[in-house]
């Protein structure tokens, strides 16, 4: 558990290999209201090829004492808090940093903002890569409405399998994690949060991101646009883009495989 200066608490998990290992560090940072179970069969592959990984629970998600009304609660805050993570932790370089969906976003901005290279990572591994709101546009305009909001959100909970019986049929990994995300958030920071990701673009920034990165995607992804992830390859400095082909094989061992062999490249 990690103090902010404005005194919100927020979580990091320590997730240490068997045996001792001199591989460098991996900080994760997961997606808008995503949790750590969300990336266990990523995190698992990652740690059993002998990494240490932190997990940085960003103050969006239920284990931070944060409250959505707080004036670091949003996306500038969100990067601040990772600058002072960094700095709590003192994870001695090399590391590398991935994240997912806002967490990569996060990480981008975060080295476009440093001036220093102690808070840098080394490299970086980027799932669904977005620099601008996405699709969920029509949830962020909801959001301006508190009352119809949390009405929606709380159908959502009660009937998805009705609501969303396209996406169940069509996707059931995607349909799965996204009800479960949803049945878990705070539906206040939820609402928060979606109004504050509409200030957080990062397109013009991308030539100033020297750090070596892979970016994941997948081709039928409605949240992040495949075509987002793509431009963010062409636009950083060293940037190489892999399909991942579906929802499923993205969030399963082959993406650490992909992420681990991308940090081993060039040893």
């Amino acid at each position: 558990m990690i103090e902010m200066p404005d005194h919100a608490i927020v979580t990091i998990y320590k997730l240490q290999p068997k045996g001792k290992s001199k591989k460098e560090t991996i900080l994760i940072i997961p997606g808008f209201v995503a949790y750590l179970k969300q990336w266990s069969n990523i995190i698992d592959g990652i740690i059993r090829r002998g990494y240490l990984v932190y997990i940085f629970e960003t103050r969006e998600k239920n284990s931070s004492t944060s409250k959505a009304n707080d004036p670091r609660f949003n996306s500038e805050g969100l990067i601040a808090d990772l600058t002072d993570v960094l700095i709590e932790l003192k994870i001695p370089k090399p590391f590398a940093m991935a994240g997912n969906s806002l967490g990569a976003t996060i990480i981008l901005k975060h080295i476009i903002n440093q001036k220093g290279k102690e808070l840098l990572p080394d490299k970086i591994a980027l799932l669904q890569a977005v620099y601008v709101s996405t699709p969920l546009d029509r949830f962020i305009k909801l959001a301006k409405k508190p009352i119809q909001f949390r009405l929606i959100i709380i159908l959502i909970r009660m009937f998805a399998p009705i609501l969303m019986r396209k996406q169940r049929k069509e996707n059931p990994h995607f349909y799965k994690r996204f009800v479960n995300r949803i049945r878990a958030s705070n539906i206040e920071k939820l609402r928060v949060g979606l109004l504050s990701s509409v200030t957080l673009n990062i397109l013009d920034d991308l030539p100033r991101v020297e750090v070596p990165a892979v970016i994941l995607g997948i081709t039928d992804d409605t949240i992040h646009p495949i075509q987002q992830a793509k431009t963010i390859t062409e636009r950083v400095k060293n940037g190489q883009f892999i399909d991942m082909i579906d929802d499923e094989t993205l969030h399963s061992d082959k993406t650490a495989e992909v992420i681990t062999n991308f940090l081993e490249k060039g040893k």
